[in-house]
């Protein structure tokens, strides 16, 4: 067996590993999603291997994973990194070596490595030798009557909302803006923490991918402040939840977050969204979904820091500010029914 990068030219190759996959689910993994995500991906120019790998047996495709570009901003230096995502294998490979030498392949590659939440199947040979980044989660109620009805299971199942940029209910003081207009994120105190600063060339590429990931660019003013952001719209029948990406606050206070988020809340009530979720980074961040909602339920949720003997800093020496943005999942809402193993 042999492991490598695959090219623009491997489309037939990954749709028939996908039917071997999944042959009752032949429209799991959209190509598509993978050129975006894998290829026009502005952040693979800062990260070396960035890209999808297959584990072949002769011609054929028996497994895959994902090296997604994580680009690690600390106390103004660049860190190449990536995500160990989109790991999969044909069934009858599971319990053979060729699961952990995709592992050991994309591990040697240049640069930190980083795990996220997924299956059992994952989480137990990526926490034997990874360091714990904890974060909280929160899903805020925007529409009580409805939230109740549609969190029972729904939100995990829900697709791409069906909106159209050119017509969306908006709020006095709300705007679609361009993507590459979307101001990046980042933490008040920027000393020690470690961050991925997503600019308007990477909202450009994504939010072009919208009918994959719903996603929907925002700018909101208010006599107080304004903001920038980008969020993705799903529904389950006439249900709808956003998850919010990235937000920049100007100014960074917590009076400009509260105006803003009391806007963001009108807005969402006008899209007919009943649920917000999104990572509580810090205390703006709650400010802001405070606002935005009638209740905040917050859990607890975690990434993984692989460590590796080149790393240049310890994981548990600085202090992480990881966004939703940060989840490789949001690229293809498209197909979350499909059974996908991350």
């Amino acid at each position: 067996m042999s492991i490598r990068l695959l090219t623009k030219q491997d489309a037939e190759v990954y749709a028939e590993f996908r039917r071997s996959l999944w042959p009752v689910h032949i429209g799991a993994g959209s190509w598509d999603v993978v050129l975006v995500k894998y290829f026009d991906n502005p952040h693979v120019a800062a990260c070396p291997g960035s890209g999808l790998y297959g584990n072949f047996s002769g011609n054929t495709m028996t497994g895959c994973m994902g090296a997604y570009p994580m680009p690690i901003t600390l106390n103004g230096s660049l860190y190449p990194g990536h995500m160990l995502v989109d790991w999969a294998v044909l069934p009858r490979l599971q319990l053979t070596p060729a699961a952990g030498k995709l592992f050991a392949h994309l591990l040697a590659l240049p640069g930190r490595k980083f795990g996220s939440i997924g299956t059992t199947h994952s989480q137990t040979p990526i926490s034997r030798r990874a360091t714990k980044i904890e974060s909280v989660n929160a899903i805020c109620v925007v529409s009580p009557a409805a939230a109740l009805a549609a969190l029972g299971g729904l939100m995990s199942s829900s697709l791409p909302a069906p909106l159209h940029l050119q017509s969306l209910p908006l709020v006095p003081g709300t705007e679609v803006c361009p993507p590459d207009a979307i101001v990046p994120q980042m933490p008040l105190d920027t000393a020690n923490h470690a961050f991925v600063q997503r600019a308007g060339d990477f909202w450009q590429v994504y939010c072009a991918a919208r009918n994959s990931n719903g996603s929907v660019p925002l700018r909101l003013k208010t006599p107080h402040g304004e903001a920038t952001l980008v969020v993705s719209i799903t529904q389950a029948g006439r249900y709808r939840f956003a998850s919010m990406l990235t937000l920049s606050l100007q100014p960074q206070t917590a009076e400009s977050a509260r105006a803003c988020g009391k806007l963001f809340r009108k807005l969402l009530l006008a899209l007919n969204v009943s649920v917000l979720a999104d990572t509580v980074v810090d205390d703006l961040r709650a400010e802001f979904l405070k606002a935005a909602s009638l209740k905040v339920r917050t859990t607890p949720s975690h990434w993984w820091a692989i460590r590796k003997p080149d790393d240049t800093f310890a994981a548990a020496d600085v202090r992480w500010w990881l966004t939703n943005a940060e989840r490789d999942s949001h690229w293809n809402l498209r197909e979350q029914m499909s059974p996908y193993v991350k």
